[in-house]
């Protein structure tokens, strides 16, 4: 079974009920340590927030998100998109392609 650890680095806002699940300022960035049954590291994983804007459908946010190895080698990076809308958030799940 792996553990996560959060650690909540620069600033949270609590503007929208959105933000509790994606704290929505540019710059905040969640880490995450993941480990093992033994408690020993097995990677870890980051996410940041890199531009808000506030539109006619809601808040959309653009998330930077980086996954590394227990050695610290980064094994995956991507950026999506979401919108948070009436406490609702909406994955643009094609900026994951």
């Amino acid at each position: 079974m792996l553990t996560l650890f959060l650690s909540f680095g620069t600033q949270i806002v609590a503007a929208q009920a959105c933000s509790s699940y994606f704290p929505l300022d540019e710059g905040t960035r969640i880490e995450y340590e993941i480990t093992d049954e033994k408690g020993k590291s097995a990677g870890s994983q980051w996410q940041e927030i890199i531009s808000v804007a506030e539109t006619a459908e809601g808040t959309k946010a653009q998330m930077r998100v980086e996954y590394q190895d227990a050695k610290g080698k980064e094994t995956f990076e991507t950026e999506y998109g979401f919108i948070c809308s009436n406490n609702v958030v909406r994955i643009d799940y094609s900026s994951l392609m």
